[in-house]
């Protein structure tokens, strides 16, 4: 079994996609599911991380001045992330930000748990 690693997911768009869009593998905008994102078009795949503090490091880095629609920055959504990342685990963010909706996700690969059915591993050659 491969090494668990990160993979980073970026989308975003001016409202949540319709239902039809979000399930088809060839429409690049974010899916229903997580693991789905591993389906969606390689412009969404942003990269891969082995440590959780890489991953984190992206996500804050993706996130560095986006101010949520309210007038909040995503700073509890990254905390979270971290916690989560260091668990083995998924990190995801997503919110309304002026100008659209704004979704980063950080999926464990392999997936693990009630998700442990084999993935496209991009960047990686192969299915985890």
């Amino acid at each position: 079994m491969p090494d668990l690693h990160w993979h980073a997911f970026a989308w975003n768009g001016s409202a949540v996609p319709p239902d039809g869009q979000a399930r088809d593998s060839d429409v690049a905008v974010m899916p229903r599911e997580l693991a789905d994102w591993f389906r969606k078009p390689e412009q969404l795949h942003k990269g891969a991380f082995a440590t959780a503090e890489a991953a984190h490091e992206w996500l804050a880095k993706e996130l560095a001045g986006v101010v949520t629609a309210s007038g909040r920055t995503p700073d509890t959504g990254l905390a979270h992330a971290l916690i989560r990342l260091r668990l083995g685990q998924d990190g995801y963010v997503g919110l309304y930000a002026s100008g659209g909706f704004l979704v980063r996700a950080l999926l464990t690969c392999p997936r693990t748990g009630g998700d442990a059915r084999p993935v496209p591993c991009p960047g990686r050659g192969g299915v985890a």
